[in-house]
Formats: structure tokens, sequence, C-alpha cells
């Protein structure tokens, strides 16, 4: 700025003696032509050299005040400027043309690689790897040749870390430029979160449907042929999410992926792309070895279980093996597959979990498997002392044998309770005749009785559950099941109960008699309790 002002200055000093040159030839002129005196001259000379020395000296002045001015205008800006280096987490390298370090501004140097003496006057080859070296350099010419902003991006493994960094070239004077370091890593790794949360299913963290989407058509080339594709449905998710809740839905979906994945390459594709949906891409797989991998994933997932739930999946595979046949045709061959297989697995898994269940409750302590048996035997006498036909009869046991296997989802210590139960400990129970209901309905051959074991806990009254049902709304199977459960509930031993005798069992029967019980019920179970 000094040398601009002293140029300035210059200038105007050159424009006065142009001036008084003029000024000073004019007057010679005139005295030549004695138009004024001589006296008249010099005073004209005098006067003009004093306002000369005048102007001179305020244009020192004002120029002098500009330069004050603009000093103080000069530091104010580079003290702001230097609260924004401060403030920025950026370091700021002077280089010149050639990739050496001139200078440097660094808030910190906690995250920089070298303290500021170690690379002042070195060239980046010496400080850098030399790959990101030859970057920047190249960068550095490009900014000087196009004087437009470069960006450089680049990443250094740091002990067990791996650090992204971001560098900014910007011309600067005498084929300087100014690079801009920035370290990007929190970004980029968030940038990667959502590129990875984009491609990936949030609870198995398998491959969603739209990267397998994307994966196909990548994958559609001769390079890959053959390529197989298996269409895999869990068997029984809706049933698990009905009865056993979400949280053991979710954790069947985990399993099932899990074993999948333990069956697979890591070159191969497997994708969640529905509810209770999974693909698998095997490229370069012939069908053969693919239907050797379905059957290793179909035995994993078999060989494990979860809340007494019989794991199972039905598989259909497709193999493309030339450009002849279109990808959409493999794998709508390899989805009826999957449904047809899903026809008979789907029942299969359906009928194992219920028996597991009825197991898993003959272990419970508070179940006698006497009193079940004996149950579900009174409870078929009952019906042939009715008269029910043979289709009603074999109904009748299948839902004496089944109808309580909801309170598998009850936890057991309720009902091991010796003490009353409370108003909640009651709400939980009676859930699991809807419970039992569920289970039952989604097995084709049970699906006839469904309602009866719904309905199994209603009274006669109308003051049952779970639906309030009264007097014949009531399944017929529904009103035997409970009149021949109260009877060996009460004339077998219980926690919460003195055991009853028989007289003592038939009077309390009569006693809620057309109230609990439906009459004709209870006055079946009498005779046929007299003909023992």
């Amino acid at each position: 700025m000094k040398d601009d002002t002293r140029k300035f200055k210059i200038e105007i000093l050159v424009l006065l003696a142009t001036i008084l040159i003029v000024i000073f030839a004019s007057i010679a002129r005139i005295a030549l032509m004695s138009i004024v005196s001589k006296e008249t001259v010099g005073s004209i000379i005098i006067s003009t050299v004093l306002l000369c020395i005048v102007l001179i000296s305020v244009i020192n002045w004002l120029f002098d005040a500009r330069v004050i001015n603009r000093t103080k205008e000069l530091k104010d800006l580079n003290t702001r400027l230097q609260l924004i280096i401060n403030a920025i987490p950026d370091a700021i390298f002077k280089m010149d043309h050639e990739g050496t370090f001139i200078d440097s501004e660094v808030n910190g140097t906690d995250w920089l690689l070298a303290d500021k003496d170690t690379y002042i006057g070195k060239n980046t080859k010496e400080v850098m790897p030399i790959a990101v070296a030859e970057e920047s350099i190249l960068k550095i010419k490009e900014t000087l040749k196009t004087h437009k902003m470069t960006i450089q991006e680049y990443s250094l493994l740091e002990g067990e870390l791996t650090k992204h960094y971001e560098l900014r070239f910007v011309e600067g004077e005498k084929k300087a430029v100014y690079a801009i370091l920035r370290d990007v890593t929190e970004k980029k790794q968030k940038q990667q979160q959502v590129k990875y949360l984009s491609y990936h299913d949030q609870l198995t963290d398998v491959y969603n449907r739209h990267f397998y989407e994307k994966e196909i058509k990548r994958l559609d080339y001769e390079i890959y042929f053959p390529i197989s594709i298996a269409m895999v449905d869990v068997n029984g998710l809706k049933l698990v999410n009905d009865v056993f809740g979400h949280s053991s839905g979710d954790e069947l979906l985990v399993r099932i992926a899990n074993a999948i994945k333990s069956n697979i390459n890591d070159d191969d594709i497997l994708a969640r792309t529905g509810g209770d949906e999974f693909v698998i891409i095997l490229p370069n797989t012939t069908l053969k070895s693919a239907t050797e991998i379905c059957n290793r994933i179909s035995k994993t997932i078999e060989s494990e279980e979860i809340n007494n739930i019989v794991q199972s999946v039905s598989i259909g595979l497709a193999t493309k093996t030339s450009n002849d046949q279109q990808i959409e045709e493999v794998m709508r061959s390899a989805e009826d597959k999957m449904y047809s297989n899903k026809l008979y697995k789907g029942q299969e898994m359906r009928e194992k979990t219920i028996e597991k269940l009825i197991a898993t409750l003959k272990k419970r302590v508070y179940v006698e498997p006497k009193h079940k048996s004996k149950a579900m035997k009174l409870a078929f006498d009952i019906g042939k002392q009715l008269g029910l036909e043979n289709e009603e009869l074999i109904d009748l046991k299948n839902a004496s044998r089944i109808h309580d296997i909801g309170e598998v989802c009850i936890d057991e210590e309720i009902f091991n309770k010796i003490t009353p139960l409370t108003d909640s400990e009651y709400e939980n129970i009676k859930k699991h005749a809807e419970k039992d209901y569920q289970l039952v309905k989604s097995v084709d051959r049970y699906m006839s009785i469904s309602e009866a074991v719904l309905h199994h806990h209603e009274r006669w009254d109308g003051k049952g559950y779970p639906k309030g049902l009264k007097g014949k709304e009531i399944p017929l199977i529904s009103r035997i099941i409970a009149v021949a459960d109260a009877y060996e509930a009460m004339t077998n031993e219980r926690k919460y109960r003195q055991i009853k005798t028989k007289e003592e069992g038939i009077l309390e029967m009569k006693e809620h008699s057309g109230t609990q019980f439906d009459a004709e019920v209870v006055e079946a179970l009498i005779e046929h309790l007299d003909k023992m």
C-alpha cells in the first residue's frame, strides 16, 4: 500500500511541476512582451511557488491521513481474519508452484501429523505419502493454470483409524497457492452411514430390496452365468407376531438371516425384500450347487428353535444359464416354486409348533399331565353322552387336547401363585384364549375347532371371556370343555384349592348349573359319572 501511495504522490508532483512550467513559461512570455512590469512578474512567480507549496502540503496531509486510516482498516481486517482463522477447524498452508511449504496458519496442531517447523521449507513429497503429494502438485498446477479453486480428497491410516481429509487450493500471489486443509472424517463417516442404511435392512443387517434390484441388473451378464436365484419365505412369521409378540418375530428374522449368511459365500448376495421374504443371488453357481446350498440353509434353520417355535423356511430356486432367458422370468420361476413349497412347509411348521407347545405345556409345574388326560377323556365321554356324531367327537377330542396351548405364552409364575391374582395378572391370563385361537386357526386341519377353542372360557350367563357370549351363542364343544375342565380341577389336587370328592364335585357343578355352566352339559356329566 505504501508503494501505491508513493507512486500516486509522484504523479501529483509531476502534474504540479508541469503546471508550474506552463505558468512560468506564460509569465516569461508576458515579461518579454512587456505587458506587465518585472516587479509584477516577480510577485506572480513568488505567489505561484507559495501556492504550489501550500498545495503540496495539503496533498501530503490528506495522503498521510488516508494512510493512517487505511493502516487502521488493514489492522482491523487482519484482526478479524485472525479471529476467523482461530475459529475455523482448518489449517491454511501457503505453498509455491512446486508444492513447497512457505507458511501456515493452524488453529491447534493436535490433529496434524507434523509440527510447523518440520514442514516449512520442505516439499510436500517430503512430508506426505508420495501418492497424496503427487496429486497435490497436480492440483496446484491446475489452480495456477485455470485460476480456479481445485479440491483434493485423501485418506490416511492413523493407528487403527482411517482419517479422511479435504484440501482446497486457491490461487495466491507470485505463483503461490493457499491450501486449506480440513478433517472431514466425521462427515465421511456420516455419508458412509447414510449410504449403508440406504442399502441395508435395519433389523437383519442384510441388504434391502433397493440394493437387490440394483445388483440383479449389474449381475445380469454372461460372465456371471450360471446365476442362481433363491426366493426364501419365513414360515409362520405372522403367527409368531400375533401369538408371541413382534419382538419374537424380529428375533426369528434375525436368526433366519444369520443362518442364511453362514451358508453362502462373500460374493453371494442376501437381501430382505419384504416382511418375511429374503432373496439370495448366487453368481457363477449351477442349479445343482445352488440346491445343495439351499438344503444346507434349510437344515441349519430347522435345527434351531426360538420360544418353542419351530424355525422353517420355504425356498424356491431357479437358474439363468444364457442370454436367451430373461432375468425377470427366472425370478418369477423361483418365486412360484417358493409359494408352491410354502403350501406344504408352512402347514408343517405350524403343526410342529403346536405339538412343541403341547409338549412344553406338559412340563410346566402347575400342569398335572394326568389332569389334562382325564379332562380330555371326560370331555369325550360327555360328548358321547350328549349323542355327538363321530366327526364332532373328533373335533371335541382335538379341541380338548390343544385348547390351552396359549398358556405357554404367559409367565409360569402367575399360574404357580398361591395368593390371589392381581387384576393385571388375571387380565394377562385371559389373553391365552385369543392366543390359543391364533395358533389353532393357523393349521388347516384344526380350523374347524378354532372358534370352540377361543370360547372355552365363556360362561352360560354371559360373564365369561373373551367376548362375553352367553347361552347357546357359545359353541357346544366350548361348553363341554368348560364343564370337563372345571370338574377335573375340583377333584384333583391344586396348590390353591383343597381336593373335592366325587360327590362334592357334583354338588358344586349343580350349584353353578345354568349360571356358569350349560345345565344340559352338567346333566350329561352327572349321568356319565353315575355309570362309573
